[in-house]
């Protein structure tokens, strides 16, 4: 589940730096890699990082 989550959020914010305008968009933005980051170490306390990563470069992959 963290995976999952992660892989959003990190499709939130990179999606967030292309559309930010003004500065209240980055604070939201800073919010959401900070919570993205926590799912992240959640996500490395169940299964193997290596395997975080690659599903993380999936969806970048995917996103692009």
């Amino acid at each position: 589940m963290y995976v999952i989550l992660t892989c959003v959020f990190e499709l939130l914010w990179i999606y967030g730096f292309n559309a930010a305008e003004n500065w209240q968009h980055f604070v939201i933005i800073a919010l959401v890699i900070i919570t993205d980051f926590y799912f992240l170490e959640k996500a490395c306390e169940t299964i193997q990082t290596g395997t975080v990563y690659a599903c993380l470069l999936y969806t970048s992959d995917a996103a692009d």
